[in-house]
């Protein structure tokens, strides 16, 4: 367990030196949360290995960033899906990064991987640098995500590199630690979010208007929206058919392919002719304002059909005051209290889906009750001092002298929700793994 007096939390690490590292310079869920943990550290870096969008938002965020040039070739052809074969085309330009790395790691107090890629990249580097490695773990790592091969090494590289694993939920860490990663170096820390400004009611009322009108929809009309980057499992397709099932509700797609994916939206669309629902949904592409589309919305789906890491979109669609119903896997579990806060439905079923957007659409005044709790509940939850706090704790402890090489083997503590405790060492492999608690979703979703 975490000490109560373990260092300080987010104010004793934020003078320390940290290199973050992150393979892209896209903008995916895993970016956009380093964009918010890196804030508190004066000193921290990040080190991108390749340029984008990303790289211009931590500039304008006044963080310091650079790009390592030249970081391009076998390692982008490596994919989830990809067998030893694609690893081992990989090995010379891993080495070539790792050496960049490793000059710039000798300065640092700390590197702290924040992909798969970077973790294979910051563990070279810190053997050669004999500076200590953290990984921040944003996927769940299962064959619903990852082909064995990669599972297998980055279990393999963080039990034998990291002296800590941050993951982002309970479910993430148990896919490590039932993998085969050690459970006595895993951390829970749930995001952090800033809380919603205040806006007045005709305000708020006027904005809602007003993105209507732009993405040419009728202010009267009953809109479903769905946020996600473009991608087979993020389950846009369950969402298309659950539309068709409910004639009298507009949807919005909100985002883009990334990482390779972009047949996606063309397939989508086609989905879309074929359902008939073609002239009653939008796809915004990517927005940089997707709070906004929220707010105007009537409810925000979350339709993964595989577990999902965390549901940053379901936090996101609480705190701007919208009703959500998301997929009953992985982190939205955690998030989600099922009547309460929010509504859960089984993954990849678009009946029960579709029998939930029905359901908000008659009851507009239980979905008003549910929002507020929601919003309320995700305001003291998943804060970003609580998060702050939480990794600070994690780099206090990578900090503190228990190198993971000479660790002692502990009994893991129970897994802790993130309410209660934002950092906690994990559970038993098993733990939870069919729960059937007050937090699973109850068979009325299907009604």
């Amino acid at each position: 367990m975490i000490a109560d007096d373990a260092a300080g939390g987010a104010a004793g690490a934020s003078g320390a030196r940290v290199l973050f590292l992150d393979q892209t310079g896209a903008l995916g869920g895993g970016e956009l949360a380093l964009r918010d943990v890196v804030a508190p550290y004066r000193r921290g870096r990040v080190l991108l290995f390749a340029d984008g969008p990303f790289r211009q938002l931590l500039e304008r965020d006044g963080t310091a960033v650079e790009v390592i040039a030249g970081s391009v070739g076998d390692l982008r052809r490596v994919r989830r899906e990809s067998g030893p074969v694609a690893g081992l085309a990989a090995g010379p330009e891993l080495l070539r990064l790792a050496r960049q790395v490793s000059v710039r790691a000798a300065t640092n107090d700390l590197l702290y991987a924040n992909s798969q890629k970077a973790l294979l990249v910051g563990a070279l580097a810190s053997v050669r640098s004999r500076t200590p490695l953290v990984w921040h773990l944003h996927d769940i790592l299962g064959p619903d995500h990852f082909s064995a091969a990669n599972v297998r090494l980055a279990v393999t590289v963080a039990n034998a590199a990291c002296r800590r694993v941050i993951a982002d939920s309970a479910a993430t860490a148990r896919a490590f630690v039932a993998a085969g990663g050690r459970a006595d170096r895993v951390r829970v820390v749930h995001y952090g979010f800033a809380p919603p400004g205040p806006v007045g009611a005709d305000a708020a009322a006027a904005d809602r208007l007003a993105v209507r009108a732009e993405l040419g929809v009728d202010r009267g009309a009953f809109v479903a929206t769905h946020v996600g980057r473009l991608s087979p499992w993020k389950g846009q397709d369950v969402f298309l058919r659950a539309l068709a099932r409910v004639p009298a509700a507009t949807g919005l797609i909100v985002g883009e392919a990334l990482f390779g994916e972009h047949e996606v939206e063309p397939e989508l669309r086609s989905l879309a002719r074929r359902l008939g629902v073609e002239d009653r949904v939008v796809f915004t592409g990517f927005r940089t304002d997707p709070g906004r589309i929220m707010a105007a919305s009537d409810l925000v789906v979350h339709s993964s059909t595989a577990p999902e890491p965390f549901g940053r979109v379901v936090v996101e669609a609480m705190l701007a005051g919208t009703p959500v119903v998301a997929a009953a896997a992985g982190g939205p579990r955690e998030i989600v209290d099922h009547g309460r806060t929010g509504w859960l439905v089984e993954p990849g079923d678009p009946a029960a889906l579709a029998d939930r957007i029905e359901h908000r659409r008659r009851h507009p005044a239980e979905a008003r009750s549910l929002a507020a709790a929601a919003a309320a509940d995700a305001c003291r939850r998943f804060t970003l001092d609580a998060m702050h706090d939480g990794i600070g704790r994690v780099i206090d402890e990578a900090l503190g002298g228990r190198r993971a090489a000479g660790a002692a083997e502990v009994a893991p503590a129970a897994v802790t929700r993130a309410a209660a405790l934002p950092v906690a060492p994990l559970a038993d492999a098993d733990a939870d793994a069919d729960d059937d608690s007050d937090d699973a979703p109850r068979r009325p979703d299907r009604a």
